[in-house]
């Protein structure tokens, strides 16, 4: 194996104003997989502009480069935040895109201490312990458009990795991408990296199969009918109101779902009497108390006989 002198110039105006171009497009691009279910690999491209815009002159440079792709990335997905919060909306946007603008800096800042073929195979993991803190550690706890949702007509990788795991692996290949173009490798390592490459693509395609498998079998032998009401921080009193609405409409409906952070507590009695009453179970979310002063964001489960059976 011999590696081979990588480029010394950073990109240009040009080419960052391009590669953050391209960032963006695939980005909104593999968010349409709902109607476009192959559109949801254009993710790939998405990281791997992202890769390629943390090569900059200066780590400055970098975040906001990495901050105004995420910005432009998150703010029209999540529109529907400005006719909720109004102008603050634009905090929140800033506040997902600085996570982005973080990756770029730190890759970049990383590269210029120790260079490109060492801190390429740091890529999939600082990725992976933003995008995990950003989502499960801090206080906001955004989780919201992580790659993985991007993939979620691919359930194959979701079941193998895990939501953070995918992110993982789309970085992990798009490192391998530009480490074989700064790598001069052998014809035995071309086709052993070949073999692995094709034993994950057909651990992944039989997963996907027995996952569509199931979910045949599952919609054959157990139908549901659901019904969902997305309330915004409603009065407790009204909430069997709401659900005798949503009963009339959907007379079939087994499932009934309400929003999260429905409850300001624990689910109260008389949402645990609406389900007895109408034999029908209820998904609310909630807080699950701990102690004094802290509690646990919940989806609660009441079961037809009024109890609560999962949370």
């Amino acid at each position: 194996m011999k590696i081979l002198k990588p480029s010394a110039e950073p990109l240009g105006w040009g080419k960052s104003f391009l590669w953050l171009v391209i960032a963006v497009a695939c980005f909104h691009a593999a968010y349409t997989s709902i109607r476009f279910p192959a559109a949801g690999l254009l993710i790939f491209g998405y990281a791997l502009a992202l890769v390629r815009l943390t090569d900059q002159p200066s780590v400055r440079r970098a975040f906001y480069f990495g901050l105004a792709t995420g910005f432009l990335c998150y703010a029209p997905q999540l529109y529907f935040f400005w006719s909720i919060f109004g102008s603050t909306a634009i905090v929140l946007w800033l506040v997902l895109a600085f996570w982005i603008g973080l990756f770029t800096a730190i890759v970049c800042g990383s590269t210029r201490r120790w260079g490109k073929i060492k801190v390429l195979w740091l890529i999939p993991i600082i990725w992976t312990g933003l995008e995990y803190f950003r989502s499960e550690l801090y206080y906001l706890k955004f989780s919201w458009l992580n790659i993985g949702y991007a993939l979620n007509n691919y359930p194959g990788f979701t079941i193998i990795f895990g939501m953070y795991g995918v992110g993982f692996v789309v970085f992990a290949l798009c490192v391998a991408c530009f480490y074989q173009s700064l790598v001069k490798v052998s014809l035995l390592e071309t086709l052993l990296m070949i073999a692995v490459f094709v034993v994950f693509m057909m651990l992944l395609l039989v997963s996907l199969a027995r996952t569509k498998s199931k979910a045949t079998l599952t919609q054959t032998r157990l139908p549901l009918s659901i019904a969902g009401v997305q309330l915004e921080f409603p009065n407790e009193n009204l909430l069997p109101i709401v659900l005798n609405h949503a009963l009339a409409k959907n007379h079939d409906a087994q499932i009934f779902v309400l929003s999260e952070y429905t409850l300001d507590g624990p689910v109260p009695d008389s949402l645990k009497n609406w389900c007895r009453e109408h034999s029908r179970f209820l998904v609310v979310g909630g807080k699950d108390p701990v102690g004094t002063n802290d509690y646990y964001n919940s989806a609660f489960v009441v079961g037809t006989n009024g109890e609560i059976v999962f949370k």
